[in-house]
C-alpha cells in the first residue's frame, strides 16, 4: 500500500518533535528554536509559526503538499540537534543525556523509512518472469517410417521452404508415379469420345431418313438413339473417372510431401530427436523449430496491481540476471481476462525484439511496469 502525503509527513516530523517535548535539554531547544523560526517559515511561510511554535508546525505539516519536503524537513531536523549536541552542551550534559541526541537520530532516520517505502511505491512494478521464442513449433512424423537423410543438423539455420529431414518415402513416391501414369492414359476416355460421336451421327442420319421416306422403321431409329445415348453417357462417365484419377495423383504427391520435414518459418533447428536410419511412430516428434528474431516475455502480476495493464502497453524488460542485465523495450500482446483463483496472479505476455540474437530464449528475467 502507497502511503498518501498526510500520513507520510506525519510520520517523518511526528516523532522527532515528541521526543524532544518529553526529552528536553537545552541544546534541543535551540535547534526546536532554529527549526521554528527560520526552516518552517521558510517552508511554509513567516506567518505560520509566529506564536504558535512546534504545535503549529505539527499541525501545519501535515497540510502541506510538497512531499519531498518531508523527507528534507526530517533530515535537516535531526541534522539541527546533532550539531547543537556536539557544538553547544558536548561537555555540559550527562552521560545518560549525550544518548539523547542519539536516539533521536536513529528516531529521525527511521522516519525516513515511509519517504523510502513510498519512492519504492512510486518506482515501476518489477514481476518476474520467463522468456521463449516468439514463433516455435515441434514439427512431429505423419506416418510411420524411417529417418533417411539429414539435411539441417541442431543449431543450422533454415529459411521458410528449406527441407530439414527426409523420411523413406520410396514405397510412396512409386504410389504417386502409378497415380500419374494412370491419370495421363486419355486413351479410353478419346475411345469413348469418338464412339459417342459416331453414334450420334449415325443417329442424326437414320433419324433424317426416317422423318423424309419413312424407309426407316421407328424400332430402327429408337435403336439408333438408344446406342447414341449409351455412348454419350460411357463418355460422361469415363470423364469423371479421369478427373478422379488426376485428384489421386495430386493427393499422392500431397502424401509426399509428408515425408520430408519442412521449415515452417525462418529459423533454427533447435533439437533433433532422432538420428539417420531410426524408425519413427506416427506423431512421434522428430525435431524442434525456433525464430530468435522476436521473443515472447511471459509473467504473472498481482490481481491488484494489473488494473492499468493493457495490450500495446509500453513495458521494459530486464534479462541476464543481476551481474550483466540486458534490457529490452516491449509491448504487451495478451493479458488474462481472469486472476487466478488460487494464486491471486494473471497472466500477462509481452513481445520484444531480439534481432541480434543477443538474449537466448528461455532466460529468466524482470518485466518493469509503469502503474502511471
Amino acid at each position: 500500500m502507497l502511503l498518501n502525503k498526510r500520513n507520510l509527513v506525519v510520520s517523518t516530523a511526528a516523532p522527532a518533535f515528541i521526543l524532544t517535548k518529553y526529552v528536553p535539554c537545552a541544546s534541543f531547544e535551540i535547534s526546536n528554536w532554529i527549526v521554528v523560526k527560520l526552516v518552517f517559515p521558510l517552508s511554509f511561510g513567516r506567518g505560520a509559526a509566529k506564536g504558535r511554535g512546534e504545535v503549529e508546525l505539527i499541525r501545519r505539516l501535515p497540510e502541506t503538499s510538497d512531499l519531498c519536503f518531508a523527507g528534507a524537513f526530517q533530515i535537516v531536523y535531526c541534522l539541527v540537534h546533532f550539531f547543537a549536541f556536539f557544538v553547544v552542551e558536548k561537555t555540559q550534559m550527562r552521560a545518560i543525556d549525550r544518548l539523547k541526541p542519539l536516539t533521536l537520530m536513529a528516531v529521525g532516520l527511521a522516519g525516513l523509512c515511509p519517504l523510502i517505502t513510498a519512492g519504492a511505491g512510486a518506482a515501476p512494478l518489477s514481476v518476474q518472469g520467463i522468456t521463449e521464442p516468439l514463433r516455435q513449433a515441434v514439427i512431429s512424423a505423419e506416418f510411420a517410417g524411417r529417418v533417411i537423410t539429414i539435411r539441417k543438423d541442431e543449431g543450422s539455420f533454415a529459411k521458410k521452404g528449406d527441407t530439414i529431414m527426409e523420411m523413406d518415402y520410396k514405397e510412396t513416391q512409386l504410389d504417386a508415379e502409378r497415380c500419374r501414369i494412370i491419370a495421363e492414359n486419355k486413351a479410353e476416355l478419346a475411345a469413348a469420345k469418338l464412339k459417342s460421336e459416331t453414334a450420334k451421327l449415325d443417329y442424326d442420319a437414320t433419324k433424317v431418313v426416317h422423318d423424309s421416306t419413312r424407309a426407316i422403321s421407328d424400332e430402327e431409329l429408337w435403336k439408333k438413339e438408344l446406342d447414341y445415348n449409351l455412348a454419350k453417357n460411357e463418355c460422361e462417365r469415363l470423364s469423371m473417372t479421369k478427373e478422379k484419377e488426376v485428384l489421386d495423383y495430386r493427393i499422392s504427391l500431397e502424401r509426399l510431401k509428408h515425408y520430408f520435414v519442412i521449415a515452417p518459418f525462418d529459423g533454427v533447428v533447435a533439437q533433433r530427436f532422432l538420428n539417420e536410419a531410426e524408425s519413427c511412430k506416427p506423431q512421434e516428434q522428430l525435431i524442434k523449430f525456433v525464430d530468435v528474431h522476436k521473443c515472447r516475455f511471459i509473467t504473472y502480476v498481482p490481481g491488484d496491481r494489473s488494473q492499468g495493464l493493457a495490450k500495446g502497453k509500453r513495458v521494459t524488460i530486464s534479462l541476464g540476471g543481476a551481474k550483466a542485465p540486458r534490457t529490452r523495450q516491449g509491448s504487451i500482446e495478451f493479458v488474462s481476462p481472469v486472476v487466478d483463483a488460487s494464486s491471486g496472479l494473471r497472466t500477462v505476455k509481452a513481445v520484444f525484439d531480439n534481432a541480434d540474437g543477443s538474449i537466448q530464449p528461455g532466460v529468466a528475467g524482470a518485466m518493469l511496469i509503469d502503474e502511471q
